[in-house]
């Protein structure tokens, strides 16, 4: 009861803030909405083309070589016992996403961005 005395006033006048900052126009918002690296948003609605077995890919910039091959539907490897796999950690320790990447061999795709032209091959 004691803390809550002090803590109210508190709360309200950061919900007054949080209020104020919603009554700004959609497109206020638009215009104004930037990146953690300080580019705009539509800089990053960019899109590149890849290709993952030969079939090209549309993935907007700044994407993984991991997401490329999930929307191409195509596996990334394949089991010992033939099952398809796919990337499971997304942070490169499993190994699961390896592909090859520009001709290069067991690159963990879930830790590199795609480029424009990149040739991506699963096994």
């Amino acid at each position: 009861m004691f803390l809550a005395k002090y803590t109210e006033p508190l709360q309200s006048k950061a919900l007054k803030g949080l209020d104020k900052k919603r009554d700004r126009s959609s497109k206020e918002q638009a215009s104004t909405m930037i990146t953690g690296n300080g580019e705009t948003a539509q800089a990053r609605r960019q899109e590149l083309r890849v290709l993952v077995n030969g079939q090209s890919v549309s993935v907007p910039a700044g994407a993984s070589v991991a997401a490329a091959i999930m929307q191409a539907g195509v596996p990334f490897r394949r089991s010992v016992s033939g099952e398809p796999r796919s990337a499971l950690c997304a942070m490169g320790i499993c190994e699961e996403c390896r592909a090859t990447v520009n001709c290069v061999p067991h690159v963990r795709t879930c830790q590199r961005v795609v480029a424009a032209g990149m040739q991506v091959v699963t096994v």
